[in-house]
């Protein structure tokens, strides 16, 4: 039988679990998620300090809950997270700050695959897994291309091997529906690829047909999966970096 730490490490988790499920699911549907939504888990997450204040290590706690906080800041002025992606980091870090890895699958070792600082660790693993979205441009370049041969280029056919490249890992051709970002710009009548990030708040998405766009990803989707592997993996940087290490 747990102990009332493990009871309560358990009741945090599956809050954190439960907030980022209604959120990824916002975030899917509409790409917004209401405010209301961090006050109340923020509100749920101060209540439960009352209950295991003494059992923390209140130094560790702290520096996880400053490095989220500090991580989601700078994320969000560079454009790389968008409001509902750093309010909920900041509230993860609140809610779960430190995980020793007592619910790791049967035969995973906690040893080397995982650290006390867990707002870091999901970041990590949410940035890992949303890699996963390349393979898809990737598949979608390939079936457009199989469709309408020689054409996945058109218009841009000054553009470099390496940026065609580039173009086809980051996006695809829009076919006027979803979530994305214009990813070309005109330079003088001339058409060429645009890498550069846009912020996701101050951006529209576009609606043209046949254009190239890079896709808005629903982050929270991945905060959710990487949540989910750091409650029973671990850091997956640390694990994939170890198995590498094996292998030579």
């Amino acid at each position: 039988m747990m102990d009332g730490t493990a009871d309560l490490a358990l009741v945090r988790i599956c809050i954190a679990f439960g907030m980022f499920g209604i959120a990824a699911a916002m975030d899917m549907r509409q790409r917004y998620v209401d405010d209301r939504l961090w006050v109340a888990f923020g509100a749920v997450a101060a209540v439960l300090y009352f209950f295991d204040f003494r059992q923390m290590d209140i130094t560790i706690a702290t520096l996880s809950m400053g490095l989220g906080g500090a991580a989601s800041y700078l994320l969000y002025r560079t454009g790389l997270f968008g409001g509902a992606d750093a309010l909920a980091l900041v509230v993860f870090a609140a809610l779960l700050p430190t995980y020793d890895g007592r619910f790791f699958l049967e035969g995973i070792s906690a040893k080397g695959q995982a650290h006390p600082l867990s707002p870091l660790m999901l970041l990590s693993n949410a940035a890992i897994l949303s890699f996963t979205h390349l393979v898809v441009n990737m598949v979608k370049n390939a079936q457009y291309g199989a469709r309408h041969r020689s054409s996945l280029f058109a218009g841009m056919e000054g553009e470099t091997t390496t940026r065609k490249a580039l173009a086809v890992l980051l996006g695809h051709r829009s076919n006027g529906s979803g979530f994305a970002f214009l990813m070309e710009k005109n330079c003088g009548g001339v058409r060429k690829f645009d890498f550069s990030l846009k912020p996701a708040e101050d951006t529209p998405f576009e609606s043209q047909v046949g254009v190239w766009v890079m896709p808005g990803i629903p982050f929270l989707v991945y905060m959710l999966a990487g949540l989910a592997a750091m409650v029973f993996i671990g850091d997956l940087a640390i694990a994939l970096l170890s198995s590498f290490a094996g292998i030579l």
